[in-house]
């Protein structure tokens, strides 16, 4: 600066270049903004947050599941080359003194042996022991099966011989054939069992009846335990190519338990060898029986089971039995005609009637089966004019009845299995209900006959899968499911005159292929329609749960850098309007020191167009605004509004003699938006006619100017106040939401200034703002008038 305050020709040019410099920048720096954080941990600190979320779901999940806790042992069988993980795997049962001295034995010899290089091994060292472990099983259960294997090899041998070297001479009785049958007293009088009371017996040998003979126990009223020691095998009553008769009477049954002999009670649950009745390629015969804690691991171990082979099929008539507890009611696999009536098989831990290959023409007579452990009734691959009349079944694990009638194989096979399905499967007047699964599942038969059967479960009622056909007059109660299915492209089926109601997709679903249906006359008013994906969240309330949680942090983080991003437009549009306006107040405080009054905004409404009709159908010069012809007319009728608005409020305030040489004075003031800018707001003032700082407006010239505009809107008010009032600043226009940025008091501010100082177009200033664009013209034309001289 020169000596007589003028500035330089050398510090004008330093003040031009920083100004330039300044515009090159273009943002303000973090510091500036206040971000003291990097952008590279910025990113890392949400990478970790992140990260955090969701390794926390995902190691619930796994604690859930039980998976974490097979994490070490994982760990080291993915090192194999880890010192900890060989010596558990070589030496598992090494004890500490053994583990001792090897190590002192072999101290001295690794001493003065050389060190191998890292990576291989010392010439002549075996090598490192392997680590793969075995493959994981449950050796209880391996346990039953060998036990049930080893039982199968004894009845042959005994059916061949009547000797087993395996066995002690005073563990089993062989019955060898004659021509009476054996009864009980025989069974007592060769130490077999031992009477404990009138009503009681107790077996505690293994009591086989060879091929040709025949044991007949006709006890009304007595029990029948069969003893499981625990130093030896437990008793069996197996009769090989032989008969069988269990009688007692209605009014007293007979009664055959498992026991364990160590506890003196019965024997219950399947976890170990337990008693069982086994018929092979024979004959049984079963009155007033009641059956219970028997059986263990398969069909033919599993507590009652009649079995064959496909040339000497078992043959059989079981009445007024009940069993209870048993590992699986009643197996029957290649028998031919067996007859269950009047029977019933409840709590048993796998299926209550398990019919393998070839039980053919098996008739299940008012048979009732409740709590299985799996299917009610199960019926395998092979199994021919099956007849279910008059029985209930309740209450099962999975389907209350299960049948499999597909071809065993589909060509040429090892096995030699036919490439024919079953056929032949006919239920009539039986109740399902309470079954996890649903009533009736049947898969690859043909020849089915459904009728009369009254169902009420939850989930599928009826499926028949490339079966063919008929489901006629039944009663079928869904709830959250389908009545009646029919799927698969081999389903030929008819279902006519049922009585379908509840909830779910559909009363009659026809699926995957499945054409060949003919519905009639089937009743469904009382069915009401559900979508599938509410019953399966009802079903699974957990799920919907997880996934919310892992849904709203997903949900979360895309919110927030939608949000970021716009704050970002922002605070870019906040930083440039702020840099053009420092710039435009650096240029006029230049030019109030040389003493040239500067207005602006004249210029600026100048680069806009002039106004709204200019902008239309002009062309776009640099710094013009172009506008479509209906923003122009709203921006129009804006103006004169606005105009006519500010010329009653100015004309209609007497001005006095000091106020109209404060307005002389006003051509020497810089005006921005909302106002000319003064010494008592922060926003500094130069006049040309001296330094003295601007004297407040006294109260005789504040109050015209009140009451002639006591009766404009807040913001027009406000407008029109600071035209006739010099000294006084514009309040905000509407609330602030960009306060904390020290520049602007209110987002009209900060749009105008963007617009007409920042050169910003008005629809991208809308964009970001999210304001609408004709909002954004009418700020900026308010803010072009105000910025005018008067």
């Amino acid at each position: 600066m020169s000596g007589g305050g003028e500035p330089g020709p050398d510090a004008g040019e330093a003040e031009g270049a920083r100004a330039s410099d300044d515009g090159a920048r273009g943002a303000l720096s973090a510091a500036e903004r206040g971000d003291t954080m990097s952008p590279i941990r910025r990113v890392i600190v949400r990478v970790s947050v992140i990260a955090a979320i969701a390794g926390g779901v995902a190691a619930s999940v796994l604690l859930a599941r039980g998976v974490l806790e097979e994490v070490p042992q994982l760990i080291l069988e993915l090192n194999p080359w880890s010192a900890s993980a060989t010596v558990v795997a070589a030496a598992p049962s090494a004890s500490p003194s053994a583990t001792t001295a090897a190590a002192s034995a072999s101290a001295p010899a690794s001493a003065a042996a050389p060190v191998p290089a890292s990576g291989t091994a010392a010439p002549g060292a075996p090598p490192p022991a392997g680590t793969f472990s075995p493959y994981p099983f449950d050796e209880q259960e391996q346990h039953l099966a060998d036990a049930a294997a080893r039982d199968d090899v004894t009845w042959l041998t005994l059916a061949r011989s009547g000797e087993v070297v395996d066995l002690a001479p005073d563990s089993f009785l062989a019955l060898a054939p004659r021509d009476a049958p054996y009864t009980l007293d025989d069974l007592l009088a060769q130490g077999a069992a031992q009477r404990i009371d009138d009503t009681t017996v107790a077996v505690s040998r293994l009591v086989f009846v060879r091929p040709g003979a025949s044991l007949v126990v006709d006890a009304p009223g007595t029990t029948l335990r069969l003893a499981d020691p625990a130093d030896g095998p437990s008793a069996r009553i197996v009769a090989w190519g032989a008969s069988l008769t269990l009688a007692g009477t209605a009014e007293a049954p007979l009664e055959i338990v498992g026991w364990d002999s160590a506890v003196d009670e019965p024997d219950a649950g399947d976890s170990d060898p337990r008693a069982y009745i086994r018929v092979e390629s024979g004959s049984l015969t079963a009155t007033d029986v009641a059956l219970s804690d028997l059986g263990y691991w398969s069909g033919p171990t599993g507590g009652f089971a009649v079995t064959g082979t496909p040339t000497t099929p078992s043959t059989g008539a079981i009445s007024r039995v009940t069993a209870e507890g048993l590992h699986i009611g009643l197996y029957a696999d290649d028998t031919s005609a067996l007859a269950v009536a009047d029977s019933s098989f409840e709590g048993s831990a796998q299926q209550g009637v398990l019919l393998g290959t070839r039980a053919d023409a098996t008739s299940l007579d008012a048979v009732t089966v409740r709590g299985s452990g799996a299917d009610g009734i199960l019926v395998r691959q092979g199994v021919d004019d099956l007849s279910i009349t008059d029985g209930e079944v309740s209450g099962s694990a999975r389907w209350g009845l299960f049948a499999d009638g597909t071809p065993r194989a589909d060509g040429p096979n090892p096995n030699g299995y036919g490439v024919e399905n079953s056929s032949g499967l006919s239920i009539d007047g039986t109740t399902f209900r309470d079954d996890a699964f649903g009533a009736v599942a049947i898969a690859g038969t043909s020849g089915v006959a459904i009728t009369g059967t009254d169902v009420d479960e939850r989930g599928i009622g009826i499926r028949l899968t490339d079966s063919q056909g008929s489901v006629d007059g039944n009663t079928v109660r869904v709830s959250d499911g389908r009545g009646v299915v029919f799927s698969g492209a081999l389903t030929s089926a008819r279902v006519a005159d049922n009585a379908l109601s509840g909830s779910g997709p559909a009363a009659v679903s026809v699926e995957d292929g499945a054409s060949d249906v003919d519905q009639r006359d089937n009743t469904t008013g009382d069915w009401t329609v559900k979508w599938e994906i509410l019953i399966w969240i009802e079903q699974h309330p957990l799920a919907l749960l997880w996934a919310l949680v892992l849904v709203i942090p997903v949900l979360g983080i895309a919110f927030v850098a939608v949000r970021m991003r716009r704050q970002r437009r922002i605070r870019e549009l906040v930083e440039s309007t702020t840099i053009a306006l420092a710039r435009v107040e650096k240029e006029q405080y230049e030019a109030a020191l040389r003493g040239e009054p500067v207005l602006v905004g004249a210029a600026a409404a100048d680069a806009v167009g002039g106004g709204a009709a200019d902008a239309v159908g002009g062309s776009a010069a640099d710094g013009d605004v172009l506008l479509s012809p209906l923003l122009a007319e709203a921006l129009a009728e804006a103006d004169r509004l606005d105009e006519s608005v500010v010329a009653s409020a100015a004309t209609s305030a007497p001005v006095s003699a000091a106020a109209g040489e404060e307005a002389g004075a006003a051509a020497g003031t810089t005006w921005l938006v909302g106002g000319p800018i003064t010494g008592g707001n922060g926003r500094w003032a130069h006049s040309v006619r001296g330094s003295a700082a601007p004297t407040e407006p006294s109260v005789e010239e504040r109050a015209p100017a009140r009451a002639a505009t006591a009766g404009l809107a807040p913001r027009l008010r406000a407008a029109a106040l600071a035209q006739v009032q010099p000294g006084h600043e514009t309040p905000s226009a509407v609330e602030s939401a960009v306060a904390s940025t020290g520049r602007f008091a209110s987002v009209e501010e900060l749009a105008a200034a963007a617009v007409l100082d920042g050169g910003k177009p008005i629809d991208a200033v809308a964009r970001t703002l999210r304001v609408p664009t004709a909002t954004v013209a009418g700020w900026v034309s308010r803010a072009r008038r105000l910025r005018a001289p008067l």
